[in-house]
């Protein structure tokens, strides 16, 4: 499941998504402090690895893309954090 997330900035974006569960994609590229390709890259990627779900969303600023964190996404972090865990012995 790791290999799906494929780099440290989609890492990155991964651990923004499923913290706040549903985030707008500006915000992620505001907080993560990533180029707007490189984010948009790792959420095309996560999607893709069945981590997040994109969806399309009218605001009253106009349309946002929405990004949201399923299952998957989840029990890839839980995955990291059981990793973590062993290394610290």
């Amino acid at each position: 499941m790791l290999e799906k997330i494929g780099s440290v900035k989609c890492l990155l974006v991964l651990l923004v998504v499923c913290i706040k569960g549903e985030v707008i994609f500006n915000e992620v590229v505001r907080v993560t402090g990533l180029k707007t390709s490189t984010a948009w890259s790792c959420a095309k990627r996560l999607e893709a690895g069945g981590m997040i779900e994109l969806k399309k969303a009218l605001t009253l600023r106009g349309p946002r893309t929405l990004l949201l964190c399923k299952e998957e996404g989840s029990r890839a972090l839980g995955e990291i954090k059981d990793l973590l865990e062993k290394l610290r012995g």
